[in-house]
């Protein structure tokens, strides 16, 4: 009985910790802004971040996050704390289904997004932890037909619920002129950073605009192993098509790589060096050899890389101690100039933006920057 109630106990606290994470997570889907997304709590380092769950397939569902069924689920994981015998036994295969569900979600993050969010691994540990104590009473699985439609009702009224405020959520009902407006005057308040002393050779769009001179000056600090940075490929091709005559957007390489990154200390990126040498000696079409980099990201672990400098002649150009030379000088330049921590970081017109504005928001305050 004394252990009983210890594990009823620790069934309430899980499923109030399941609450508050997945509290956070539909937060950070509906309402954190791009602007301040590189700063919360989700977002510690390339590897452990949102942005690649949150940008991922599985992240929602009809435009409705997941995280609303983790709310759902530790609501119920609380209830088999108070009530016995005919609720605990539907929600102990809930607990199955939902722990399992995370072991896969887990899997496909650091497989496919070769990244973890932090706040997402926190809701996997408690779902686990729930499930083996729901074990450790000795519950036995049983279906009963009544507790089975309200476990499953709770979950269709928050999703129907959720999917009808999305929309209005999503689309708020505003001028789009007050909103633009908005956006500028938020970006100019702003810190505004000197014009860079290093100007990279690494143009996305190849022209004859000096950067001084360029209305939109664009600087980019990315990695090309980086979930999260190739997850803004569309925006960049984007803002490449449509500015391609008023802007200079200049590349610096910032691999999270150990070998030539005097800052990281252990195993991380372990391509990313390689990739940006690659770039560098391909400089004179970096704007293609860009998108390939990214668009082959899953096959860096397959000698793709190696592939790809034997099929262009520059293995000679890798290994070279001036191409190492000249990454590291990127690299230190963007640490002690612009304070660089993690990536995608963009500094527009001085102002330093992390992590990834979504297209439209993005392309709006360019608009505006040239409007003004």
């Amino acid at each position: 009985m004394k252990n009983n109630n210890i594990l009823d106990k620790l069934l309430i606290i899980l499923g109030l910790a399941m609450i508050s994470v997945s509290l956070y997570l539909t937060y950070h889907h509906y309402i954190t802004s791009p602007a301040n997304s590189a700063g919360t709590l989700c977002n510690i380092s390339s590897f452990f971040n949102c942005k690649a769950a949150a940008t991922s397939q599985f992240s929602q569902f009809l435009g409705v996050p997941i995280a609303l069924f983790g709310i759902v689920t530790g609501f119920l994981i609380i209830l088999t704390g108070f009530v016995k015998q005919l609720w605990i036994k539907q929600v102990y295969l809930l607990a199955l289904i939902n722990a399992l569900g995370c072991l896969i979600l887990g899997i496909y993050s650091l497989v496919i997004l070769k990244s973890l969010c932090p706040f997402c691994t926190l809701y996997y540990i408690f779902s686990w932890a729930a499930l083996f104590a729901l074990f450790k009473k000795g519950e036995t699985l049983q279906f009963n037909f009544i507790s089975q439609l309200v476990i499953n009702s709770s979950y269709l009224v928050v999703f129907a619920l959720a999917y009808i405020v999305t929309p209005s959520t999503s689309s708020p009902q505003v001028d789009p002129t007050e909103i633009n407006d908005s956006l500028y005057k938020q970006f100019l308040s702003y810190e505004k950073l000197p014009h860079p002393t290093i100007i990279s050779p690494l143009q996305l769009i190849p022209n004859k605009l000096e950067f001084k001179d360029s209305k939109l000056q664009i600087l980019i600090f990315s990695d090309f192993e980086c979930p999260a940075c190739k997850s803004i490929l569309p925006t960049v091709k984007s803002i490449v098509e449509k500015y391609k005559t008023n802007i200079s957007f200049l590349y610096y390489p910032y691999p999270l790589d150990q070998s030539c990154h005097p800052e990281i200390t252990r195993p991380f990126h372990a391509y990313a060096c390689k990739a940006a040498y690659i770039a560098y000696c391909l400089k004179d079409s970096f704007a293609n050899v860009h998108d390939e980099l990214y668009n082959n990201q899953a096959n860096f672990a397959n000698g793709w890389l190696d592939e790809f400098a034997t099929k262009h002649n520059i293995q000679k150009c890798i290994k070279h101690p001036k191409t190492k030379e000249t990454i590291v000088k990127f690299i230190n330049f963007a640490s002690k100039e612009y304070e660089i921590k993690a990536t995608p970081t963009m500094v527009i017109n001085g102002v330093k933006v992390e992590g990834g504005y979504p297209k439209e928001l993005l392309i709006n305050l360019l608009d505006e920057i040239l409007k003004h």
